[in-house]
């Protein structure tokens, strides 16, 4: 657009443009209109909607949330933003949003009709029966309405009320008008479904094996028999199924992504890297396929991947959505390319939310949490329940020290957004510090509401109720862990330690042993290692030694296999057999974590201190969010009469691991005498955090020493 021309003639090219679906060319002259009327309801509601159309919903919300505040938009943009917070925000809040607009506009079908849908996303099955009554009422055979009814009574295990609306569904479907048979794989998902739920899983294997020969490639089937089989005994099926969906639908973006995790999850992951690396090549998918490599390395924490892949999808498309840029700009961070992520900070300076929460995530990469803390204030200054602000305020509390502050930032992040992953780790890791178990609980089980499959919050959920003494809700995510692909090992492994918890590790040995597990796969690797675990430390180390041969008969080339040989030739004594073998592991995985700490710790037993802690400090480097490596280096160097060293290892810790009780003791004792009120503030968070009764006793002497020097009592 012509920047000499005035602002009602760009404002009506705007117009124009949007009228002809080219919305990313409106979004930068928007942004200059609105940066002299950043009040205006049509810019508001014109920049919202160029967002919309630009697939970046989450940053629609600000604006469509402003000009719906207009009482003549307050209906228009009122719908509009229910449907970005659909798409960008919760579900719950778009419901809530719906409601809103509903109370303006009670006639409106088509919000009703949307409140259905953000109800069932939201999984609020009660209240979807209500409104599809409503919906029903003014349109009658409506089957979206007839749809989500019959969803809501299955999701409610009320299969005797569903019967009847399937059917009146099926009636439906046979007076509609027209060719579209798009309708017809959502009936057959249905019809199984309801076989399933009225308790008659033959019948329903039945029908589910029918609509997948018939529309072997429609998604809610496929997506569907996943799940009904996922449940199923017999061998797993979610291969085959997704297998012949990608051979039906060989450019179906969503069927290469879940056939490639299922692969990554069965332990193919070199066969699952290279079907999204062909997409990259199909000449269909070849700008999504590289953010579809994007998850996948980020799901598995290869980082640096992730950025090399996000680069390739970025140079693809172009004039990038701001969305993507600071996606890649937040992987920038976390490789510790801090110059090149500040570099693209001012293409953010139209959104001030967005400048915000970046420079405050990268003021926390380099390590200064004050001035992050400060940015972070006014994004939310502008945006009061931008959920990830909020986590990272909290990671900026933290890291200075204020854990009130922290918690109370961590728990409204999940109030704001309660399917916002890293708030809700964040918050669990401080109430898991303090023994605050049955408080997770809750926050545990609203999260799961959303994400029921999120295998690292199932693993806590295990975990939390087995101390707060809620063994049913252990058992069921125990059942939901294992019923996900790949998570069966884990699940097993999880029993097991709590069932060594109670009874000792033999029973955790018995626990794993019953499981019916294939410990000779690397999908249960997860249970191999704590059998290892649990048999060395018993004195078992030839029931170890037997079980790893056998594991590495059938893997030769797995690098868990190769550093649990090492663990357990350690165990029984054998050093040099395990120093060949842990190093077999890390020249298949060089950076592998966990064999890097067990070759310290041989190493150290072998007498080469200096060796042992660097094999200890590559192993934090490997995996920054373990304690345990750095912990153990720490305890080699208290051992020598290098004090100086000593203390920087404590404070290097404590400043990553702020939570970490004995190192806070143990600093907070050294410090006694020079620095008396560092040591009673490291003492205090010492007892916060279980210190135990070391803590306590070292709190005596430090309040003691505070009193002496007239300093008053914490």
């Amino acid at each position: 657009m012509a920047c000499g021309l005035g602002a009602d003639a760009r404002l009506e090219q705007v117009r124009e443009r949007q009228q002809a679906g080219e919305f990313a060319a409106t979004i930068e002259p928007l942004r200059e209109l609105l940066e002299k009327a950043p009040d205006d309801p049509e810019l508001n509601h014109l920049y919202g909607v160029a967002l919309l159309g630009t697939e970046q919903p989450e940053l629609a919300i600000w604006p469509l949330r402003k000009a719906a505040q207009h009482p003549d938009r307050a209906i228009e943009d009122g719908i509009l933003l229910s449907a970005a917070l659909l798409r960008g925000g919760s579900a719950s809040d778009a419901v809530r949003q719906a409601l809103h607009v509903l109370e303006l506009a009670p006639d409106r079908v088509d919000v009703l009709r949307f409140l259905v849908k953000a109800r069932l996303d939201a999984k609020q099955h009660e209240e979807v029966l209500e409104d599809a009554t409503r919906l029903l009422a003014q349109r009658p055979g409506d089957p979206e309405a007839l749809l989500a009814r019959v969803v809501a009574l299955l999701s409610l295990d009320r299969p005797d009320e569903a019967q009847p609306a399937l059917a009146e569904l099926g009636v439906a479907m046979q007076d509609m008008s027209g060719d579209d048979h798009s309708w017809s794989p959502r009936i057959c998902a249905a019809t199984a479904t309801f076989a399933k739920e009225k308790g008659d899983p033959k019948a329903a294997e039945a029908l589910w094996n029918d609509c997948l020969k018939q529309y072997p490639g429609e998604e809610i089937l496929v997506f569907g028999a996943l799940d009904f089989f996922a449940e199923r005994p017999g061998p797993p099926r979610a291969l085959e199924i997704l297998r012949r969906a990608h051979e039906a639908k060989p450019t179906q973006l969503r069927f290469l992504e879940a056939l490639a995790s299922r692969l990554a999850a069965s332990g193919q992951s070199a066969e699952a890297e290279e079907l999204l690396r062909a997409a990259t090549r199909d000449g269909v998918n070849h700008v999504q396929a590289w953010f579809a490599l994007v998850n996948y390395y980020e799901e598995r924490d290869e980082t640096a991947k992730a950025r090399d892949a996000m680069e390739q999808g970025l140079r693809l498309i172009g004039e990038a959505p701001a969305t993507l840029v600071a996606a890649y700009v937040d992987l920038l961070i976390r490789v510790g390319a801090y110059d090149e992520a500040e570099a693209l900070l001012p293409r953010f300076e139209p959104s001030p939310v967005m400048l915000n929460l970046l420079r405050g995530r990268l003021l926390l990469a380099r390590g200064q949490p004050a001035q992050a803390l400060e940015a972070l204030q006014e994004g939310l200054r502008l945006w009061p329940d931008h959920s990830v602000a909020r986590w990272l305020a909290g990671t900026a509390a933290e890291q200075l020290g204020d854990y009130d502050r922290a918690i109370e930032e961590y728990s409204e992040a999940v109030r704001d957004d309660r399917g916002n992953r890293d708030a809700v780790l964040s918050l669990l890791r401080l109430l898991e510090a303090q023994g605050l178990y049955e408080d997770a609980l809750p926050i545990l089980s609203r999260y799961r509401g959303e994400h029921p499959s999120d295998p690292e919050l199932l693993a806590q959920t295990i975990r939390f109720a087995h101390q707060a003494g809620a063994p049913k809700v252990a058992e069921g995510a125990a059942k939901a862990l294992a019923a996900i692909p790949g998570q069966s090992g884990r699940a097993a492994a999880e029993r097991a330690a709590s069932r060594a918890a109670e009874a000792g590790r033999a029973a955790g040995i018995a626990a794993i042993r019953s499981a019916h597990l294939d410990l000779t796969q690397p999908v249960d690797g997860p249970a191999l290692e704590l059998l290892v675990e649990y048999l060395v430390a018993e004195g078992r180390s030839k029931e170890a030694l037997e079980a790893t041969r056998a594991a590495l008969a059938a893997h030769p080339e797995e690098a868990l296999f190769h550093e649990l040989r090492g663990r357990a030739l350690r165990g029984a004594g054998e050093r040099d057999a395990a120093r060949e073998a842990l190093q077999r592991a890390l020249e298949l995985e060089p950076e592998r974590a966990s064999a890097l700490a067990e070759l310290a710790a041989l190493t150290a037993e072998q007498g080469d201190r200096q060796a042992a802690l660097a094999f200890y400090d590559r192993a934090a480097r490997a995996d920054p969010e373990a304690a345990a490596y750095p912990w153990a280096a720490i305890q080699l160097v208290a051992t020598t009469e290098d004090s100086a060293e000593l203390e920087r290892r404590l404070e290097a810790l404590l400043a990553r691991h702020g939570t970490h009780a004995p190192a806070a003791r143990l600093l907070a004792e050294r410090l006694l005498e020079r620095d008396p009120r560092r040591a009673n503030e490291l003492s205090n968070r010492a007892r916060r955090f279980r210190g135990g009764p070391e803590a306590r006793a070292a709190w005596g002497p430090i309040e003691a020493k505070r009193g002496a020097q007239g300093q008053p009592a914490d």
